[in-house]
């Protein structure tokens, strides 16, 4: 006579190997982009740091 055990294992993300973070792949600037931006920028050496936010800003909405 066989009797039988019923266990209860609640699986934990954690406990899966098989799990992988997901990260997603860099997306650059197009070239058409990246021109875009140094035309919107003002010549100026000073404002060309405005040129690197812009480019900044512009990558993140694209990345995130």
């Amino acid at each position: 006579m066989t009797k039988s055990i019923e266990i209860e294992y609640v699986l934990k993300a954690e406990d899966d190997d098989d799990i992988q973070a997901y990260v997603k792949p860099w997306v650059g600037l197009t070239e058409d982009e990246r021109y875009k931006l140094w035309l919107t920028t003002p010549s100026e050496t000073e404002n060309r740091f405005a040129f690197a936010e812009a480019i900044e800003q512009a990558l993140k909405e694209k990345n995130t």
